[in-house]
């Protein structure tokens, strides 16, 4: 449904592409799709998307919503995934894109919340407490042709527990190339996170491959700091997956 005042027009519940391109070496991005650990039985699944609200038609700014889940799953016999811990994200955004300098930019700002929890396949094992985060995200992106330089500042304004610092800044790159029709990306995202007042650095690297003609994109990623799982936000992990995902 089209409809338009003066200079801008709106495009209702549109699920046209973001301004904003997904940061790929961020766990915290709408995707759908799963990946396994290499060297354990443990399975993440991704569930979720984004969309457009309204925006203006050159395509430079846009507000939107989204919603997703990361679920961590433990494989088992006869094709059974007990679920283990859950992690939802719902918010809104606001994008925008832009040349400054004759160099190309992308922002992204957010409003979001995230709630953790254990869940039947871990009810024995994990401890389960109140996790929340309400807090707001600038992302900028500068796009200097195949590599894109990214940074960005979280502001926690409401949290539980309360030993999660306010601040947390990530910085980080995106690789493209195209090789014979094939998509290939390499990301890496440094994210700097406060827990009782002392600070860690999480490291995230992630390659993917998107072959021509296939809705469908495989993933390498490799991880290690605290984890992103709330019910895990005060454990050192270090895990490699490898995943499949579909073509947003």
């Amino acid at each position: 449904m089209l409809w338009g005042i003066g200079w801008w027009s709106t495009v209702a519940l549109s699920f046209a592409q973001p301004i904003f391109r997904p940061w790929i070496a961020s766990p915290w991005e709408p995707r759908i799709g799963a990946a396994t650990f290499i060297g354990s039985d443990s399975l993440e699944l991704y569930l979720g998307g984004y969309v457009r609200l309204f925006g203006n038609q050159g395509q430079r700014w846009q507000v939107g919503a989204e919603g997703f889940t990361i679920s961590r799953l433990r494989r088992e016999a006869h094709f059974k995934f007990p679920v283990e811990l859950i992690d939802y994200y719902f918010g809104v955004d606001y994008q925008r894109a832009g040349t400054t300098l004759n160099i190309p930019w992308q922002l992204r700002v957010r409003l979001g919340h995230i709630s953790a929890h254990v869940v039947d396949g871990a009810f024995d094992r994990l401890p389960s407490f109140v996790y929340s985060q309400e807090f707001v995200t600038a992302t900028l992106r500068l796009i200097f042709a195949q590599l894109h330089v990214l940074s960005e500042i979280a502001y926690l304004f409401s949290v539980l527990p309360a030993q999660l610092d306010r601040l947390q800044p990530a910085v980080g790159a995106t690789l493209h190339l195209t090789v014979s029709g094939y998509h290939l990306l390499a990301g890496y995202r440094l994210r700097n996170v406060g827990i009782g007042g002392n600070r860690f650095w999480n490291h995230r690297i992630v390659l993917q491959v998107w072959p021509p003609a296939l809705p469908l994109y495989f993933q390498f990623s490799f991880y290690n700091g605290k984890s992103y799982h709330g019910m895990l936000y005060d454990r050192t992990e270090r895990f490699a997956t490898l995943g499949v995902f579909m073509v947003p």
